[in-house]
């Protein structure tokens, strides 16, 4: 599941050029946009919820440019199952806890740019993020 599909990216990198040549005298702004690898419908139970919970959710990576997003395509199997791992191992209260979401997002960055060197996320992004 791809989240980041072909056309998407070249749409974005369309979107990017003719940008560029419009953008750039406008407040010295080149007028770049983030490109973005998706991951959606990771599903999981919590830790310690025997299967009686689950945390669906979708996250973006964002990325410096097209080498980086190719290197993460490469990746995505493995990125999948870093996300997975990550949040499998928190409880429903850690999960919750809307305090501790920089936490985790801190933690999947750095596994995930572990797996994806030398490309490198700038952030990561939750699309959606549902507990029940």
């Amino acid at each position: 599941m791809l989240a980041t599909e072909e056309p998407t990216a070249q749409t974005e990198t369309e979107s990017v050029d003719n940008e560029d040549h419009s953008n750039k005298d406008q407040a010295g702004e080149e007028g770049k946009k983030d490109i973005l690898f998706e991951v959606d419908q990771i599903i999981v139970n919590p830790a310690s919820t025997v299967g009686s919970r689950f945390l669906s959710c979708s996250v973006a990576f964002e990325l410096e440019d097209e080498a980086c997003l190719k290197r993460f395509k490469a990746c995505e199997i493995k990125i999948r199952d870093a996300l997975i791992t990550v949040l499998s191992a928190r409880t429903v209260d850690e999960l919750a806890d809307t305090r501790l979401r920089q936490v985790l997002r801190r933690q999947i960055l750095t596994k995930v740019n572990k797996l994806t060197e030398p490309a490198k996320a700038k952030a990561i992004y939750f699309k959606d993020f549902v507990l029940q």
